[in-house]
C-alpha cells in the first residue's frame, strides 16, 4: 500500500491506506448458514443478498452486501489506533468499516480491493464549536497539507439531515468520499475510498451502503 493513501475518514482520513491494516479473510458461507441469513433478513425487510449492521450505542444501522465483508474488531481498533497516533487532536473513531470481496463478485478488484472500502467515523463537534462547515474546512486544510489533489467540497445529506461532502484523490492512486453530518455535538462521517480506476466500479453499490444509513434515536 502507498505511504500516502489516505487517512481523512470521516474526520481526518488522509493516509488510511498508508498502514497495512488487517483485513478479514473472506469465507464463502455453508449452504446452511446462508438459508439461515437469507431467513432473517427476510424478517428485517432485506434483500437476500443484504445484511443489517446495526450500532446501538450510536443509535444507528446501515444496510450492507453479502458480497462485502465487515472488518474484524481487531481490525478496527489497529486502524483507531493507528489515526490517534498520527491524528492525536482530532479525536477521530472509526466505528466500522467494509471491502469487498475480491474472489466472487468483484474479480477484477483482485489487486485493489485491499485499498477499497465503505465505512463510518464518528468525532465529538465541541472542538469544532458544533459547526459541521468549520470541521470540513478542518478536514479540508488538513488534506492540502498532505498534498491530496482534486479537491472539492459540496453539499449532500446523510441520513436524512443535511450534510457536507469533501471530496480528493491522493497520488493520483487513491479518491476518497467524505459526508458529514451533525448529531447531537457528534460528527457522523460516511467514508468511501477505492483505487481512482475501480471507483466508479463500486461507487453505485456503496451509494446504496449510503443511502440506507439511519439514526434510531
Amino acid at each position: 500500500m502507498k505511504k500516502s493513501g489516505l487517512l481523512i475518514g470521516f474526520t481526518i482520513i488522509v493516509a488510511l491506506f498508508s498502514w497495512n491494516i488487517p483485513l478479514l479473510q473472506y469465507q464463502q458461507p455453508q449452504i446452511v448458514v446462508q438459508a439461515s441469513i437469507n431467513a432473517s433478513t427476510s424478517l428485517l425487510g432485506l434483500n437476500e443478498d443484504e445484511k443489517l449492521y446495526d450500532n446501538s450505542t450510536y443509535g444507528l444501522n446501515m444496510t450492507y452486501f453479502n458480497n462485502w465483508t465487515q472488518a474484524n474488531k481487531s481490525s478496527v481498533n489497529v486502524l483507531n489506533q493507528q489515526i490517534n497516533q498520527s491524528f492525536p487532536d482530532q479525536d477521530i473513531q472509526f466505528l466500522t468499516y467494509f471491502f469487498p470481496n475480491a474472489t466472487s463478485a468483484f474479480p477484477t478488484l483482485a489487486n485493489e480491493t485491499s485499498s477499497t472500502l465503505a465505512g463510518l467515523t464518528v468525532t465529538n463537534a465541541t472542538r469544532y464549536n458544533a459547526s459541521l462547515s468549520k470541521y470540513i474546512n478542518e478536514v479540508g486544510k488538513t488534506i492540502n497539507n498532505i498534498g491530496g489533489q482534486e479537491v472539492k467540497t459540496f453539499k449532500s445529506a446523510l441520513a436524512g439531515n443535511l450534510a457536507e461532502g469533501i471530496e480528493y484523490t491522493a497520488d493520483n492512486l487513491t479518491k476518497t468520499t467524505n459526508i458529514s453530518t451533525l448529531k447531537d455535538d457528534l460528527i457522523y462521517t460516511f467514508v468511501y475510498a477505492a483505487p481512482v480506476s475501480s471507483y466508479n466500479m463500486t461507487l453505485p453499490i456503496v451509494q446504496d451502503m449510503k443511502d440506507s444509513l439511519s439514526f434510531s434515536r
